[in-house]
């Protein structure tokens, strides 16, 4: 295969979050791009996998590119997966469950990415491919209209202490627990229809993530849904954590007087200012200073932390708690009672989604096509690539992948593994007796020692509605930085065991991972023209790949502007229309569709697409 034309202004090789953002804005601006993957997915180590791609991955890992100057390393190491139901039940013949109208649904993975192409859309793009949140607590809702609450800065006054106490209710008998009856039949089925993320992480429903989609028009390729509740273990069970107003004063694990302390707590982080008498006083000091200037209990202590602050780090400073604090309250009631949001079929939409947009405005893009070295001038400039199929390609900047080892760059000591469990099973870990909550997006956050554990551990559990095939599916993904021994089974199957002590496993799986350290310092530098991207922090959020690609773009073109908002397809002005507006003045009748059709499709010009007061011109492929 061969690439033509072999010109560009700007060559990215992966296609990791980072890369994808900086390719859709340099292409945005009119800067030519090529996009190049040696694998066959999108993503890279942000892509979310199927079961059955995941199974595969180890066969397609790219051959290393072994030159002078370059060097691949795979993102994946120590893949384990175990059928418990292959192990459990072979040979015996269970009652099958009907298959629910979720199995009918094809989700987008990497399995099915591999066969598609990424270009410009036939037909613009209407108020379908508006994204929505959907939610058990909230509507679908539209990113880009959505505003934040006028409360949701403020947290109300306690309630008068008479109100405190909760009314006695009658007890209602437990529901039944419905159990699935999986064949092994039926699960190898359903395993295509089982989205992993590699690299799981959330957005904050008004972060700077989800306020780059909707302020850049990308939005328009994704599809979100809304988290319901945060997990935090309690006493030897797994409680849902109270995060906001109402959820405080019904909380039953918390004392009365407990929560009148938490109220006071998080009211005054929510509205104490930055530079204030008061935030300077606790300049320096750790976190755990500030819990007892408040008196917040032990309990309190844990649960704030597990829940508000979500840190991975030992020490956290109490400035940092406070930040933290800060931005988990005003993202909440956004989108519903949690702060969170994330793309309904995984992680690795949002790369994709980047791609799609930079594709519209030009970019070519070709997976499965490595790159063997990195070719530079007399000035040791970056001049161009040599693929593996031995053609050379120039270009004037280079972005690259953090898989991708420069020989002419120190090693990186940023780096860390992080080991990962996937478990699926056949209902929700959540302790909940309602059924409408047993269908739950929910994130999990394990403190050091809760279960044994040496390091915080992070984890989501994913309900039926989260790109499951089954009503009678689940699935929890666990992360934690790896021990020395690299072996992720060892890390974390003492915690899964203890999450999944009443339900029912149905599958493993073990993996390892790179990340870059939270503490470490990710600003991109422009050597020889060339920037390299960090590996993902091991956090829940994406501040770091955008305030990344934000600066990779502005070292390329300081310039321009960082992805400005592209044209909705209303918008566009037709080349025609004013040759008709006269036709029709003069005449007295208006052109047809037909005959608009035929002047559209004989026009092979350029099409002016007006966007506020700014005008540009893209392909007339965009308006095809």
């Amino acid at each position: 295969m061969e690439i033509t034309p072999t010109e560009y202004d700007v060559i990215v090789i992966g296609t990791g979050v980072t890369e994808c953002i900086v390719a859709a804005a340099c292409s945005r601006v009119g800067k030519t791009v090529l996009h190049v993957d040696a694998n066959p997915f999108y993503g890279e180590q942000w892509a979310s996998f199927t079961l059955n791609g995941l199974e595969k991955s180890s066969d397609d890992i790219p051959k290393p590119c072994d030159s002078a100057s370059l060097k691949y390393t795979h993102f994946l190491k120590n893949l384990t997966l175990y059928n418990v139901l292959e192990e459990e039940s072979e040979g015996q013949p269970i009652e099958d469950s009907p298959v629910s109208s979720a199995e009918t649904h094809e989700s987008t993975s990497c399995e099915a990415v591999t066969d598609s192409k990424i270009s410009p859309p036939d037909q613009p793009q209407e108020s379908q491919d508006i994204p929505h949140v959907t939610s058990q607590e909230s509507p679908d809702t539209n990113l880009r209209e959505t505003e934040t609450p006028a409360d949701s800065s403020t947290l109300p006054a306690a309630p008068d202490s008479n109100n405190l106490e909760q009314p006695n209710e009658t007890p209602q008998p437990p529901t039944p627990e419905k159990k699935c009856h999986w064949t092994l039949e039926k699960f190898n089925k359903s395993k295509r229809r089982v989205n992993i993320d590699i690299a799981p992480k959330l957005c904050y429903s008004d972060g700077s993530m989800v306020r780059l989609l909707r302020d850049s028009n990308c939005s328009r390729y994704l599809e979100f849904r809304a988290v319901n509740c945060s997990l935090v273990p309690w006493e030897g069970e797994v409680i849902q954590a109270p995060c906001n107003r109402e959820q405080v004063f019904n909380c039953k694990q918390l004392k009365v007087l407990e929560k009148r302390i938490m109220m006071k707590f998080v009211t005054w982080a929510l509205e104490v200012e930055e530079e204030s008498e008061e935030w300077r006083e606790w300049e320096g000091r750790s976190d755990q200073e500030l819990y007892g200037h408040f008196k917040l209990t032990a309990s309190l202590v844990k649960l704030v932390r597990a829940s508000l602050v979500v840190s991975n780090k030992e020490k956290v400073s109490a400035h940092d708690a406070v930040k933290a604090i800060k931005v988990y309250l005003r993202n909440v009631g956004i989108y519903g009672s949690m702060p969170f949001i994330c793309p309904v079929y995984g992680a690795g939409e949002l790369p994709q989604s980047f791609a799609r947009f930079s594709a519209v405005f030009g970019s070519v893009y070709v997976l499965e096509m490595g790159v063997s070295d990195l070719n530079f001038d007399e000035n040791d400039k970056f001049s161009g690539i040599t693929l593996s199929t031995g053609q050379k390609i120039t270009g004037t900047y280079c972005v690259i992948s953090p898989n991708y080892s420069l020989a002419s760059s120190p090693e990186r000591n940023n780096q860390m593994e992080v080991s990962h469990a996937v478990f699926l099973t056949d209902s929700s870990i959540k302790p909940t007796t309602k059924p409408e909550e047993q269908d739950d997006l929910s994130v999990v956050h394990i403190m050091p020692g809760y279960f044994d554990n040496e390091q915080a551990v992070n984890g989501f559990e994913y309900g039926p509605r989260s790109c499951l095939p089954s009503e009678d599916m689940y699935m929890i993904h666990l992360v934690a930085p790896a021990a020395g021994g690299s072996n992720p089974e060892t890390d974390l199957d003492s915690v899964c065991s203890r999450l999944t002590e009443n339900v029912k496993v149905l599958h493993k799986t073990f993996f390892t991972t790179l990340m870059s350290r939270e503490e470490s310092d990710h600003t991109p530098c422009l050597e020889r023209n060339v920037i390299q991207t960090s590996r993902p922090v091991f956090t829940i959020g994406y501040q770091q790949c955008i305030d990344e690609a934000k600066t990779a773009f502005s070292l390329l073109y300081p310039e321009d502007e960082f992805l400005p908002m592209a044209p909705n397809p209303e918008d566009i002005k037709w080349p025609d229309e004013e040759e008709n507006l006269e036709e029709e003045s003069e005449t007295g009748k208006p052109t047809t569709d037909e005959e608009n059709e035929v002047n559209l499709r004989e026009d092979a010009g350029t099409t002016t697409v007006s966007n506020g007061e700014s005008t540009s011109e893209i392909s007339s492929e965009l308006v095809s």
